[in-house]
């Protein structure tokens, strides 16, 4: 029949070794995008709930490169990067000149 010697067995162990290592990080790595998919949907959410409620009050967002602005009836204001406590503000721009 078939006669199998120390080497052949020891080759078999590394290839099963290799392929459930490969299995069980791909397995984790799925499972990684797949929670990093559902944050990033929650986020989406949540960020356009804001927008509406922005636009509701009358005010109007632009987004560039790191920037967010927020124009409104009461002034413009301009937010940098993020940061780990929220959005830093950035100085508001001059206040229009009152009307003669």
């Amino acid at each position: 029949m078939f006669r199998f010697t120390i080497r052949d067995v020891l080759w078999l162990t590394v290839v099963v070794g290799l392929g459930c290592g490969w299995w069980l990080d791909h397995k984790r790595q799925n499972a990684a995008m797949s929670a990093l998919s559902e944050s990033k949907r929650e986020a989406e959410e949540k960020l356009n709930r804001l927008l509406i409620a922005l636009e509701r009050r009358g005010e109007k967002v632009t987004f560039s490169d790191m920037m967010v602005g927020i124009k409104g009836e009461r002034g413009a204001a301009l937010y940098g990067a993020p940061s780990l406590h929220g959005l830093r503000r950035i100085a508001s721009p001059n206040p229009p000149a009152p009307a003669p």
